[in-house]
């Protein structure tokens, strides 16, 4: 019985150490230390958006009668958007197109005034006569003469008023006629109609939104630190990854360099060119890229996820060691190890928060 006792117990001992052993191990992703080309490069944030948006406003007060917009429509420019109500404008042309062909045909029936200066001509002609003639004082042909001059400077200033009233109500028409014409607001530019702002049978008042406009041109905008900003210019190669699309990359080239940086967050801005099929390159994504300012061949790579801290997991016989490395360049995906790490070192990859120095791994290698 005592020896049964004994094998059980001994059984027990092995299991657990057995258990200890297999079962108290974290499973990692590990990767060997290798030499490849390392890249210094720049990290950006990158939103890809329209070149521009344009907000169109209504030009005139008034009803909208009909309306050709839709969320999502390609809008040409030149194209109708909306039509407002043009009756009261109508009537307004109307009324000042009447009016200034009654006061025409008044001016030019104006018989009275020219038979007036006909015949202040005449009384003028007879009292120079009389002049001539000894009958009529020097003072009293003075007096009529200062009065036929008076009459005619009379006459001119009407003359010039009734002009200067022509000129006002024709200035009046062609600004109602203006605004008649706006009560059909056309697109100024071509775009995708992203907001809409008035429907028919609502008031639109002067000045008022009607519609927003994003452009067709796409454009990859990337935002660089202030500290990372040195070295960077136009031509340079770039990577993209946009979170949509998980992990895969995309090639770029660095196309514009803006001179100045945001004033609230000491970022300059930079367009990139990226190949990616137009289709995918959608308004409102976001992601990151590297920019490479250089490269450096032959060089020990680690992936970028397996350093922290300034520091990298080892695995030795089973055991992480908690090893200090040196970094040199960094790209998007890898990071140059100086000094710290020889080329085959397995580090871990993966599940780096759970482990501390001197954890027993069970590990899975990844290529």
């Amino acid at each position: 019985m005592k020896r049964f006792l004994l094998i059980l117990l001994v059984l027990a001992l092995a299991g657990g150490a057995l258990w200890f052993w297999l079962g108290g191990r974290t499973r990692v992703t590990v990767t060997a230390v290798k030499r490849d080309t390392a890249v210094d490069a720049v990290p950006a944030i990158v939103n890809v958006r329209p070149a521009f948006n344009v907000t169109i406003n209504s030009e005139v007060a008034g009803l909208v009668l009909r309306s050709n917009l839709k969320f999502g429509k390609i809008i040409k420019e030149g194209e109708l958007l909306i039509e407002i109500d043009p009756t009261t404008l109508q009537i307004e042309v109307e009324r000042l197109t009447n009016q200034i062909d009654t006061l025409k045909a008044r001016f030019e029936l104006n018989l009275d005034q020219q038979v007036a200066l006909e015949r202040r001509k005449e009384d003028l002609e007879t009292w120079e006569r009389q002049y001539r003639e000894g009958t009529l004082p020097e003072l009293e042909i003075k007096r009529r003469r200062r009065d036929l001059d008076l009459f005619v400077e009379s006459q001119k200033k009407d003359q010039i008023d009734r002009e200067q009233q022509l000129r006002e109500l024709g200035t009046q028409l062609k600004l109602k006629q203006q605004d008649l014409d706006k009560t059909k607001l056309l697109a100024t530019t071509t775009g995708t109609v992203t907001d809409i702002y008035v429907y028919p049978g609502e008031l639109v008042s002067n000045r008022s939104p009607v519609v927003r406009l994003f452009s067709d041109e796409i454009v990859v905008e990337a935002r660089i630190n202030e500290e990372d900003f040195s070295g960077i210019k136009p031509g340079l190669e770039a990577w993209v990854r946009l979170l949509t699309y998980g992990d895969t990359l995309y090639p770029a080239k660095l196309v514009q360099v803006l001179p100045d940086a945001d004033t609230e967050n000491q970022q300059y801005r930079a367009f990139l060119e990226v190949k990616i099929d137009p289709a995918r390159l959608l308004p409102g994504l976001t992601g990151e890229a590297s920019i490479v300012r250089s490269r450096r061949p032959d060089s020990l790579v680690v992936p970028r996820q397996a350093v922290f801290n300034g520091a990298v997991f080892r695995v030795e016989s089973g055991t992480v060691r908690l090893v200090p490395v040196k970094t040199g360049f960094r790209g998007l995906n890898q990071v140059q190890i100086v000094e710290g790490l020889k080329e085959g070192d397995e580090i871990v990859v993966s599940g780096l928060d759970n482990l501390k120095d001197g954890d027993r791994v069970d590990v899975t290698t990844r290529p």
